[in-house]
């Protein structure tokens, strides 16, 4: 399959994921983790499209700070402009190693938060809750949805420079 199709492919699936999270994110209910985890989703198949797209590998498992790295600088600072020309005022990437930890471990930690509050009690679980200061997962997501625009748009073009 050429490399312009497999990058796409890999866009689609990473925008599907995205259109999933941006809808659980539209109700009312708790879906528990589903959006976070299904943005840190998003973000990580857009990231590898990336890697694929510049001729890195592809092969990261979950470290998306390692696979940022990976890419050229100036396509992670055409992507941080964007990101942050998108959501001015409202996005910080002043450490993005730590985004992107976050993200990575919302991916790989948070799917299992259930076995992190079955050793707790009923109390216990909502005095952690309301800890905002010390949170057992942190997310960013403006600053992931951010990065998720700032990818989009970077592929896009990527995939029509190919087409010419």
């Amino acid at each position: 399959m050429p490399l312009t199709e497999r990058v796409q492919r890999r866009l689609a699936t990473s925008q599907s994921y995205e259109r999933a999270s941006d809808r659980l994110g539209g109700f009312l209910d708790d879906f528990g983790p589903s959006q976070p985890i299904l943005s840190a989703l998003a973000l990580e198949v857009r990231l590898k499209a990336l890697l694929l797209a510049y001729g890195q590998s592809t092969n990261i498992s979950h470290s998306y700070s390692c696979g940022w790295s990976a890419l050229p600088c100036e396509v992670r600072k055409d992507i941080i402009s964007r990101a942050e020309e998108r959501y001015a005022g409202h996005v910080d990437y002043g450490d993005l190693k730590k985004l992107l930890d976050d993200a990575e471990r919302t991916f790989v930690a948070y799917r299992y938060d259930y076995e992190v509050n079955e050793a707790r009690s009923a109390d216990e679980i909502g005095i952690a809750s309301d800890n905002w200061a010390n949170p057992d997962f942190e997310f960013h997501p403006m600053e992931i949805k951010g990065l998720l625009d700032g990818m989009e748009k970077h592929l896009k073009e990527w995939i029509e420079r190919s087409h010419s």
